[in-house]
C-alpha cells in the first residue's frame, strides 16, 4: 500500500507554501472577504507567515492586498488595514 492518497487541503497547503516561498519583490495577493480574517484559512496558516518573513529579511518587498467584491471586482486595501491584517494571528 503506497498509503492514503493525499486530501486537497493538504496538497494545497503544500502548493500554496511551495508557491509563498518563491515570492519576490512586490506581492499582490487577492483574496474574498470571508476568507480575510479567517485564521483557518491557508493564508493565514501557511501563505501570511512565510511571506512577513519574506518580508522581513527583504526577499519581499511588500505586500498589497485586494478583496474581490460580489461583482467580482477587485478593490485595494489601505496600507494601514493591510498592515493589521499581516500581525493579525490568530492560528488555532
Amino acid at each position: 500500500n503506497a498509503g492514503s492518497p493525499p486530501w486537497a487541503s493538504d496538497l494545497w497547503k503544500g502548493i500554496s507554501a511551495r508557491y509563498a516561498n518563491g515570492a519576490v519583490g512586490k506581492v499582490i495577493l487577492v483574496q474574498t472577504p470571508s476568507k480575510l480574517w479567517d485564521p483557518t484559512t491557508i493564508w493565514h496558516t501557511q501563505e501570511k507567515p512565510i511571506l512577513n518573513y519574506l518580508q522581513e529579511i527583504g526577499q519581499v518587498s511588500g505586500i498589497d492586498v485586494h478583496v474581490v467584491n460580489t461583482n467580482s471586482l477587485t478593490q485595494k486595501l489601505s496600507e494601514g488595514y493591510v498592515e493589521q491584517l499581516l500581525k493579525f494571528d490568530q492560528r488555532p
